[in-house]
């Protein structure tokens, strides 16, 4: 018989225990309380999860998922591989999760993002009559991006089999409705609407993230929720960090991935160190891009390794170098510490689900830094007190972050105003927005 409390957490990957950093997405769902979890495995003897063997991997996720489900999902339709004979082994990983969730007898069913959309469907086609809620840590692609799907219309029907579907923030949500009533008419009956005329401050970021519609299809009713993902280790040290030297510290870290865009990032400090040739030597730029095992980025990896080696080589003067390059990352214990030091922090996702990194140099800054964000990553919409840019207008960039470092005045109230905001949000109310009926 089912338990109708406990909820069976269904991510493609495995949890993590020790994990390094006490955010992002296992970190987080790990923490949902009352939850069991299922994962692939490529352990023979756990009978737990659902045991596949390396080149299902492969296949699954690395030739499908990463190569054309990834693009796809945040609207760079240039890097889609158009090779879609993974499509059948997609399904059938789907259908495996689906088989194997069933056995774990659970009423509530939680499957997390873009991995397992098929999951859905053959849940429902296994006769499980318990509540299913999807959550999308991606943004959501618009009509013309979600059309190119093979299977799009199986996909939307699957997803429609869900009692809920979660979301970061209400744009994303209300481009999955558009997309849904392309496919399938629905009665749009009940909704909350977010005014996006109405802003908190000088920025885009709005009053209330909470938002839900909720619409009747094939005589069932299918509601949409958002509620950004939250920090898990909000801070409480409101002591002011004394730097030792008056250089100028900029700071960036992000894994390696084109959505990042780590090469216009160096671009720009590149171009203002050339511009501006009084500012070599008073400003130094803390660069992490992590490296990825996924096929396809090491080509950006090469590129970025080499632009920095460019900018050191051409910028250098004595033992200053313009860039400190974590090529390999940082432990989270001392990124902390260079998150309460830096000046500035720079985000330049040309799109992005939500952004952790943003929250994260918020909740450990203690100098009363400048956040500077790209108004398409999703935590823009959430938090009030950054300065938003365009990613594409290099221009509005370099000039917003010249501005930053050569006046460096104090952003105090924006930052305080900031951290209060992040602290507003929590995960048992995460999960209660997305799973209460």
């Amino acid at each position: 018989m089912a338990d109708p409390d406990n909820i069976l957490i269904v991510y493609h990957r495995p949890k993590l225990f020790n994990p390094k950093s006490p955010n992002g997405i296992i970190p987080t769902l790990s923490k949902i309380e009352n939850s069991d979890w299922l994962c692939w495995t490529l352990d023979i003897n756990d009978t737990e999860n659902v045991i596949l063997q390396l080149s299902d991997v492969e296949r699954y996720y690395t030739n499908f998922c990463k190569v054309n489900l990834w693009p796809l999902f945040h609207n760079f339709i240039e890097k889609i591989n158009r090779d879609w004979t993974e499509l059948e082994h997609y399904r059938k990983v789907n259908k495996l999760f689906a088989e194997k969730a069933l056995m774990k007898k659970k009423g509530k069913i939680w499957i997390h993002d873009y991995n397992l959309l098929l999951m859905p469907k053959y849940l429902r086609k296994l006769d499980y009559q318990g509540k299913i809620y999807f959550f999308f840590h991606t943004a959501f692609p618009d009509i013309n991006a979600f059309s190119i799907l093979p299977n799009s219309q199986e996909i939307m029907e699957s997803l429609m089999s869900c009692d809920k579907l979660g979301f970061h923030i209400p744009r994303y949500a209300n481009i999955f409705f558009n997309v849904a009533n392309y496919y399938y008419p629905v009665d749009n009956f009940k909704q909350k609407a977010v005014d996006q005329t109405i802003y908190r401050g000088c920025n885009s970021a709005i009053f209330d993230i909470k938002y839900y519609t909720q619409f009747v299809y094939d005589n069932r009713i299918i509601k949409l929720t958002t509620y950004p993902m939250p920090l898990n280790n909000s801070s409480t040290s409101q002591n002011t960090f004394k730097k030792s030297n008056n250089i100028f510290s900029l700071i960036c870290f992000s894994r390696i991935d084109y959505i990042k865009d780590p090469l216009g990032v160096l671009e720009i400090y590149n171009t203002i160190l050339f511009e501006k040739p009084e500012l070599i030597g008073r400003v130094v730029f803390h660069f992490g891009c992590t490296r990825s095992k996924v096929k396809g980025y090491s080509e950006l990896q090469d590129r970025v390794d080499h632009f920095i080696h460019e900018i050191n080589t051409r910028f250098a003067i004595g033992d200053y170098l313009p860039i400190v390059y974590y090529e390999n990352g940082l432990p989270n214990a001392e990124l902390i510490k260079l998150y309460e030091s830096m000046d500035c922090c720079i985000i330049g996702s040309l799109c992005d689900g939500l952004n952790m990194v943003a929250k994260e140099y918020i909740n450990h800054n203690r100098v009363d830094g400048h956040l500077l964000l790209s108004h398409f990553a999703g935590v823009s919409v959430e938090i009030d007190g950054p300065i938003l840019f365009n990613p594409y207008h290099k221009n509005e960039v370099k000039q917003k972050l010249i501005n930053i470092i050569t006046n460096n005045n104090s952003n105090s109230f924006n930052f305080s105003y900031m951290k209060k905001q992040i602290s507003m949000t929590n995960i048992n109310d995460w999960v209660q927005t997305h799973t209460s009926d």
